[in-house]
């Protein structure tokens, strides 16, 4: 991660919340925790960490929350975020989503151990559960592949429908 990218993105938690909990799911529509998902894999391939315990430390920074990595079983990864931001957004009255942290963290997972994760959130008593799932036999992408096959949400609530 650049550090003049990294030292630009520092804000403040009222604007965070904010764009989190308002303007991205006015912006994206009825299908937001879909591409909440998609824009964290995105942001992760941006903003990559180097080792494991970078992890913590980013979500802290980021203000997604206390992240604890809990490593169950040889294909599964769960992971808990809590902390203040996380209560602060579970208290709201609209139900956030952790989708965009889900797929940043499902993210930087595949692209640490090269394995292709996807990952699954639950809410559990103030804490949100994230179960990351690995399948070795799915190929991975690479950076540059992921990016040349993306569709960004704006092309694709644009295009028209193809007769």
């Amino acid at each position: 991660m650049t550090n003049s990218l990294y030292d630009q993105l520092q804000q403040s938690r009222f604007s965070v919340a904010l764009l989190r909990d308002v303007a991205l799911p006015i912006a994206l529509g009825h299908d937001h925790a879909n591409l909440e998902y998609w824009l964290g894999k995105q942001m992760a391939r941006q903003l990559p960490v180097s080792n494991e315990e970078q992890l913590p430390i980013f979500t802290e920074q980021a203000e997604f929350g206390t992240l604890a990595i809990h490593h169950t079983r040889r294909k599964t990864i769960t992971a808990t975020l809590t902390g203040d931001i996380v209560a602060s957004r579970l208290a709201a009255a609209t139900p956030p989503s952790f989708a965009l942290e889900t797929g940043w963290l499902a993210q930087e997972w595949q692209m640490l151990t090269n394995i292709f994760t996807e990952g699954t959130y639950s809410v559990q008593k103030g804490t949100v559960l994230i179960t990351l799932h690995q399948d070795a036999k799915e190929p991975v992408l690479t950076a540059e592949q992921a990016q040349a096959d993306a569709i960004t949400p704006l092309q694709s609530s644009m295009e028209s429908p193809k007769k």
